[in-house]
């Protein structure tokens, strides 16, 4: 999603961008007029209804007005999804994630590479705050999914202890974390993933315009109807039936 807004200070005169992209949004939908949300994103009906008919939206006639019938305008849940990065590995001693992956096929021995966490947190943290944040201004929130073994990491290496963070409801900051299905006895197959805990927190804050905090921040945060026009500009991936 990018976005640019001119910049609000005195002292500067150069735009302000929002450059990130986000791995789920999930929004609930309601019937809305077509010539309001034309009127909302400042394109013509006949426009809108081309480009939402190409992306699968359903439009429908009420009473001589034409309906878009999932018009994403509630609280958003922006979901963003943590991979891992490997340590690497060697070919010649035939650690790589293509030979084991090879020899468990083959049902061999397996000699993989490990997972890299100071690297997987390192790009985690730099988004943490930041879209936590942009996802309270448009009134949702952001949940990040990882696994148990990050978490652990992240306690274990850093001065934030997330045992003491562990929540029944969602908050400013939220961190879902899963791990390998604990009771599956000796089945074989693929090993499923469980629920492991609801970490959620606050959003420092910001003390002054010389606060470093202000490096975890957005430099500007675009209205909700921006953000629904980009959802209507492509195909949703589903739509779930409640």
């Amino acid at each position: 999603m990018k976005y640019t807004e001119e910049g609000q200070d005195e002292d500067e005169n150069n735009e302000k961008p929002l450059d990130y992209t986000f791995d789920y949004i999930v929004c609930p939908t309601h019937p809305k007029p077509l010539s309001e949300i034309a009127e909302l994103q400042e394109v013509t009906e006949r426009k809108l209804e081309a480009t939402l008919s190409k992306n699968g939206y359903t439009l429908a006639s009420r009473q001589g007005h034409t309906y878009v019938e999932e018009y994403p305008d509630g609280i958003p849940l922006i979901i963003e999804v943590m991979t891992s990065s490997t340590s690497g590995g060697n070919k010649t001693k035939g650690t790589t994630i293509q030979n084991a992956f090879r020899q468990a096929i083959l049902g061999g021995e397996q000699n993989a590479p490990g997972i890299n966490y100071r690297q997987i947190w390192a790009r985690m943290v730099s988004q943490l705050i930041v879209k936590s944040r942009i996802g309270k201004a448009w009134g949702g929130q952001t949940v990040w999914i990882l696994q148990d073994a990050l978490a652990n990491y992240i306690s274990s290496t850093t001065d934030l202890n997330l045992r003491k963070l562990i929540s029944q409801a969602l908050k400013e900051v939220n961190i879902l974390t899963l791990r390998y299905q604990q009771d599956r006895g000796n089945s074989p197959g693929t090993v499923l993933l469980e629920v492991d805990n609801l970490y959620a927190g606050r959003i420092p804050p910001i003390h002054g315009d010389t606060d470093f905090n202000k490096l975890l921040q957005a430099a500007s945060i675009p209205p909700k109807p921006v953000l629904e026009a980009k959802l209507l500009s492509r195909r949703p991936r589903t739509f779930i039936l409640m």
